[in-house]
């Protein structure tokens, strides 16, 4: 974007913003679903690295809520929404995803037959 508008593209850095950010959760969330349990990357909270079916199930249930908060983004960018909402969508929006799948995680685990002790 700094290069299009050095160039001398007129671009809304407030639309693009957003948007980038949502396509950003878009992409994590259809990815989040393939990954295999490891100590690097994922939701990696002690349920889901000592439950296979909760890191499964957590996974799947994270990467839906990334698609769908990435796409809220991308809608309130397209419409032009203020800094001020932008701001509150964006932490409101992972703090929600954070809780949640924290939550589900625990929930998952409990019910585990397999689950090892965390």
């Amino acid at each position: 974007m700094s290069v299009a508008v050095a160039l001398g593209a007129v671009l809304d850095i407030r639309r693009l913003i957003p948007i980038g950010i949502g396509l950003l959760f878009v992409v994590i969330g259809n990815y989040l679903p393939t990954v295999r349990p490891n100590y690097l990357m994922g939701i990696r909270t002690p349920w889901t690295l000592a439950s296979d079916l909760s890191w499964v199930r957590t996974h799947r249930v994270g990467g839906r809520i990334f698609v769908i908060e990435g796409l809220a983004l991308i809608a309130l960018g397209l419409v032009g929404a203020g800094a001020e909402v932008l701001a509150v969508a964006i932490v409101g929006a992972v703090a929600i995803a954070i809780i949640v799948v924290v939550v589900y995680s625990y929930r998952v685990w409990k019910v585990d037959p397999a689950k090892r002790l965390a």
